[in-house]
């Protein structure tokens, strides 16, 4: 198991030679370290035009799969084809596909079972809801969305669900609630699946600027990684926080 799981969303690259600087530059400064698991989540579209054995610390993840297993809908791509194309990882649920596509939580479970059944991992979304700001009701509606999840899923699917806390629409949240959102999905987990799943879940979190990077946060075993889009944070930042890493975080590991 890795010591830090960094994952990059690619959405602003305009072109699959730009998104090749992009993996090969973080690449090279990883090398073959076997601490740190880096996914680049890539639009479907250009997944196979890249070859994962062609990276030493990138793995290829995608943005997204098809609620179906057997077909996939206009436009989507089935976990089968992502599996095929070298995807080892998918990102399920984000939150600006639920808003525009209105994907609901039994559709999500559907699309962890179908990653899981072909050997992908799926990267679960979280994020708090704008509908308040009062931690009180984001707290209910955090929680029951993973139940709504996590209860359609088998105790063995519940342990390979990798979970991303995306955040507040708009705010960079502080260390103290991005803690309190930690401590949330895993007490939640446990209530669902008990300790041992709970203990061995990895939980990461999206940052938006340099600054959003929490060393203590790591550290401490709050969360397991980082996760950064490149429509918010520059390719070049994305490096300055993976050698900061290196530097403060690894080594004192």
């Amino acid at each position: 198991m890795p010591e830090l799981i960094l994952g990059r969303i690619c959405q602003a690259a305009t072109s699959a030679r730009q998104l090749d600087q992009a993996i090969a530059g973080v690449d090279r400064v990883l090398g073959q370290s076997e601490s740190v698991q880096h996914i680049h989540f890539l639009p479907a579209i250009v997944i196979s035009q890249f070859c994962p054995s062609a990276f030493q610390a990138c793995a290829l993840g995608s943005q997204n799969c098809s609620v179906q297993s057997d077909y996939a809908e206009l436009g989507e791509t089935t976990a089968y084809q992502l599996h095929q194309a070298g995807v080892t990882h998918c990102l399920i649920g984000s939150a600006s596909r639920r808003q525009a596509f209105m994907e609901d939580d039994s559709d999500l479970s559907r699309k962890i079972k179908n990653c899981l059944d072909v050997g992908i991992r799926p990267v679960l979304c979280l994020s708090l809801p704008q509908i308040s700001r009062e931690w009180n009701m984001q707290s209910v509606w955090l929680a029951q969305q993973i139940w709504q999840i996590y209860s359609n899923l088998t105790a063995e699917e519940q342990g390979q669900v990798l979970i991303l806390f995306e955040g507040a629409e708009g705010d960079e949240l502080s260390a103290q609630a991005l803690e309190r959102v930690a401590q949330l999905i895993r007490d939640t987990i446990f209530e669902i699946a008990g300790e041992a799943i709970a203990q061995s879940l990895e939980l990461i979190y999206s940052i938006k600027a340099l600054e959003g990077l929490n060393l203590d946060l790591l550290a401490q075993g709050v969360f397991d990684g980082v996760c950064s889009n490149d429509r918010t944070l520059s390719d070049d930042d994305w490096l300055a926080v993976i050698k900061n890493l290196q530097a403060h975080y690894l080594m004192v590991k």
